[in-house]
């Protein structure tokens, strides 16, 4: 309970500093912080681009080597089960 009471008095206080007395000095660091954040989204941005043809040029590579891998069944008439002999 005395932790829920202290955040709320510090977000208080930060608030009311806030505003008051370093609302200039908030603004110019906000304005600052602007491009940076621009460019750390782009970079993130281009990264996931970049896993995402990875992932997938990886799913259709396996896909063309699962159809090279298929071969027919060959089936034996040894006498096998009677489904078998059904047909």
């Amino acid at each position: 309970m005395i932790a829920v009471i202290g955040g709320i008095v510090a977000l208080v206080v930060g608030f009311v500093l806030l505003v008051a007395a370093w609302w200039e000095w908030f603004v110019i660091v906000l304005l600052g912080c602007i491009p940076v954040f621009l460019i750390l989204g782009g970079v993130i941005a281009i990264a996931a681009g970049i896993v995402s043809i990875k992932d997938s040029m990886a799913a259709k590579k396996i896909v063309s080597e699962e159809s090279f891998d298929e071969e027919p069944e060959v089936k034996q008439k040894t006498g096998g089960s009677a489904e078998e002999k059904a047909e």
